[in-house]
């Protein structure tokens, strides 16, 4: 399963970051694209992307979960 809290960071531009996930896969999220994967954190030797990049992935995830909700809204 997926928090919440995964998907309101997805709503509010937030960059998430998060395990791997099959439910993210299914909806289309990729890790390194849209979150950060919260198991390379535990590497050592990890360091967060530069700030550039951090927004990026911030903004895909965000993108990418407008558009999920969007579609969402008119098949009811």
């Amino acid at each position: 399963t997926v928090s919440s809290r995964v998907f309101e960071g997805f709503c509010s531009g937030s960059v998430v970051i998060t395990n791997v996930n099959p439910v993210l896969s299914v909806l289309g999220f990729e890790s390194g694209v849209h979150y950060l994967d919260v198991s390379l954190m535990q590497n050592l030797n990890f360091s967060l992307p530069d700030n550039e990049l951090l927004k990026n992935i911030a903004n895909s995830g965000n993108q990418l979960f407008l558009s999920i909700m969007d579609s969402w809204q008119y098949s009811f």
